[in-house]
């Protein structure tokens, strides 16, 4: 079902899994870290809201769970079945959409070069280096795979030393504000949530830049790799 190197990549993402979940001092690191843990998505509500419920206690009362009904109510019955060990759940959870999306990757691409193939007499001819090869459609598979099993923060794009400087600045002064806000009352509110909106900006360069990069590759497909000159310089692409 998997070669060689796929197998790798589901063992490196299990591997990193289970040492998170199964590590103490890295898993009360990111339970407690304000950077992935707000209100919202924090396990430890769902797992007091679970304690409550079992007591027969509304777990609704005050503002410690934020979960739904119904989803704290899966919660708690997969809790009993698991015996409290929620983690396989989520580990299975997580490699199950790896896999499905690394067999997705494979059939989109496959689409993507069906139709290069029957657009390929519109396409300049030095844009070749652009286009799709049946080679591109395993290793992409597997990149996408790859991906999906470490979570990377970066990618290789226009703006990448704006955007991984700006979520370095986020990760590493979200903290530091909060504890200037929280213990020591030094700063307010306001310091903190400057730095969500810097990590958010950097989020949206990403995103931007992802798309300017699948409009340029198109405009070279179809118009060649060189970029026209006008009244003797190299002409601006503006997507709009």
């Amino acid at each position: 079902m998997f070669d060689k190197n796929e197998f790798q990549f589901l063992s490196i993402g299990l591997i990193v899994r289970l040492f998170l979940f199964f590590h103490s001092r890295s898993r009360q690191y990111f339970e407690n870290s304000v950077e992935y843990v707000t209100p919202l998505n924090s396990w430890k509500r769902v797992t007091e809201g679970i304690y409550l419920r079992n007591l027969n206690v509304s777990p609704f009362v005050g503002s410690i769970v934020h979960e739904t009904p119904l989803s704290l109510f899966i919660y708690s019955k997969l809790d009993f079945i698991t015996n409290g060990h929620m983690e396989f759940v989520f580990i299975v959870a997580d490699l199950i959409c790896a896999i499905f999306s690394y067999k997705l990757a494979k059939i989109i691409l496959t689409q993507l070069f069906e139709h290069q193939q029957k657009m390929i007499s519109t396409y300049e001819n030095s844009s070749e280096p652009l286009w799709l090869t049946k080679d591109n459609i395993q290793g992409c598979a597997k990149a996408v795979l790859l991906m999906s099993m470490i979570n990377p923060l970066s990618i290789d794009i226009r703006h990448s030393l704006v955007v991984v400087c700006m979520m370095l600045v986020a990760f590493l002064m979200a903290p530091i504000c909060w504890y200037l806000w929280i213990y020591t009352g030094s700063a307010n509110a306001n310091f903190y949530f400057a730095m969500t909106m810097v990590f958010n900006v950097a989020q949206t360069f990403l995103i931007s830049d992802l798309l300017y990069a699948y409009l340029k590759r198109k405009f070279f497909l179809e118009n060649g790799l060189t970029i026209p000159q006008i009244n003797d310089k190299e002409a601006q692409l503006e997507f709009r």
